[in-house]
């Protein structure tokens, strides 16, 4: 194993640059050394690099990338081996997906049983994870009788997949591109609406009038989540996942107030004990529950990075996720 690595780096806010870097070295804490097989991108990647970020945040190389499949090469923790193929599910203080290696702490990694499964298809349980974890507190219990999901991003379509098992009777979706909503298609949606309006329209004539029961804005846009409270049924149920865009927005108070429905929202998947909502993902993933084939996962090499944010910015149409994929 060579004493350097290579890595996506930070050096300013919109723009990373590849690196030649030491190796992380191995603490109590980040117990486990894996080499990356690949690294995929997230929304809330672009968000952080794009808007959060600010100079004075020291952040390691790889940031912010928390969606990785790689390979032990050492360890101290006794749940961990070399060989061990894991998918890594950090938070962002440890997240370093854009390098070759990566120092974490165990608690963060779920050991692969199936080596068969690409990397490139294991990835996609973190982000599916993420919209099982956030949907337990969206929705308690069995599918009701219509489910609507503004947006069809990688989450967006994670949430078509959950309302799917659910067994909602009649899933609506809407994204502005028709890759994401022929997708969600593919994963269970039964009406879609490809376009960055219409979707309340389409939810009041199919429900005559009464809205859903469940609206999930997964579009990180203000634009969704006004829909989301046009959409809503009467004493219905919210969850907003989205990204925000600025520091706020107007709030419709008048209508919310009259309509009385259940806000919610939910992130950190991480600190779910034992990782339950990543292990259901996973066993949904590698089942086939959910076909992983449906994302189109487009792969870049590291030196790459830098375009494949650019693309994934500009929602560039024919794959709906993509990251980095290491030699």
């Amino acid at each position: 194993m060579a004493d350097t690595m290579r890595a996506g780096v930070l050096v300013e806010r919109g723009r990373v640059e590849i690196q030649e870097l030491p190796l992380p070295v191995l603490t109590d804490e980040r117990d486990v050394l894996i080499r990356a097989e690949v690294g995929s991108i997230c929304g809330s990647d672009l968000h952080q690099i794009m808007h959060e970020w600010e100079p004075h945040e020291i952040r390691q190389p790889g940031f912010p990338c928390h969606e990785t499949v790689g390979v032990v090469v050492d360890s101290r923790s006794p749940g961990f081996r070399p060989g061990d193929r894991v998918l890594a599910t950090p938070n962002l203080l440890h997240a370093a997906g854009f390098a070759e290696y990566q120092a974490l702490p165990s608690r963060f990694l779920i050991r692969v049983e199936d080596t068969s499964i690409p990397p490139t298809t294991i990835v996609l349980a973190q982000q599916l994870g993420t919209t099982i974890f956030a949907a337990k507190r969206f929705w308690d219990g069995p599918g009701g009788d219509t489910a609507v999901i503004i947006g069809a991003g990688s989450g967006g379509l994670g949430f078509t997949s959950v309302a799917a098992q659910a067994g909602f009777d009649r899933i609506i979706q809407s994204d502005s591109r028709r890759a994401r909503t022929d997708a969600a298609t593919q994963l269970g949606a039964t009406h879609t609406v490809t376009a960055e309006h219409g979707i309340v329209e389409l939810v009041r004539e199919l429900t005559d009038g009464a809205g859903a029961d469940l609206v999930i804005e997964a579009s990180g846009t203000d634009v969704g989540r006004y829909q989301s409270f046009d959409a809503v049924r009467r004493e219905g149920r919210i969850g907003l996942f989205g990204m925000n865009e600025g520091e706020g927005f107007f709030f419709p108070f008048k209508k919310v107030f009259r309509t009385m429905p259940t806000i919610a929202m939910r992130w950190d998947a991480q600190t779910e004990p034992g990782q339950a909502s990543f292990r259901q993902a996973l066993e949904w993933i590698s089942t086939g529950v959910v076909d992983a084939s449906v994302y189109r996962f487009r792969e870049f090499r590291l030196d790459e990075l830098p375009q494949a944010l650019r693309l994934a910015a500009d929602g560039a149409e024919g794959y709906i996720k993509g990251g980095v994929v290491f030699s």
